[in-house]
């Protein structure tokens, strides 16, 4: 239960973020935007995983480094920067629930690169999620 509730409340505060990108979106580029948000939460992040896992972050290996430097460049940089472009472009009630689709992709990913295994419920979700962005992306307004 206590799983569901984190997820919750983080599915809440990204909302909430994403509300306040789209304000930031009215006077700012998308690149100025994903700049200045990747660079405070560093600024609050870095000194926190010091603070509270010293030892973790001493020990990365060179291969670790790797990967999380990837990861951060896909995730944090580019796509961050595609999120809040196409928010800047489509408006939050459109952009989200496609950027929300990236299950699809992490399902899809997962199965070739990871040999994960899908059920019936598994497919049937996806299919519904392809199902309501193919909804949003062919709206007609």
């Amino acid at each position: 239960m206590t799983g569901i509730l984190l997820a919750l409340a983080a599915a809440l505060i990204w909302g909430m973020g994403n509300v306040w990108v789209r304000l930031a979106l009215q006077g700012m580029r998308p690149t100025t935007v994903s700049v200045f948000s990747l660079f405070i939460g560093l600024l609050l992040l870095f000194p926190l995983a010091l603070i509270l896992h010293w030892d973790d972050v001493t020990g990365i290996t060179g291969g670790v480094m790797l990967t999380i430097f990837f990861y951060g460049m896909a995730n944090f940089l580019t796509g961050r920067f595609l999120n809040y472009s196409s928010i800047s472009r489509i408006g939050l009630n459109r952009a989200i629930p496609i950027v929300a689709s990236s299950p699809i992709f992490a399902l899809i990913l997962a199965v070739i690169f990871l040999d994960e295994s899908v059920n019936a419920f598994i497919i049937l979700g996806t299919l519904v999620v392809m199902a309501g962005v193919l909804m949003i992306v062919t709206e007609r307004r």
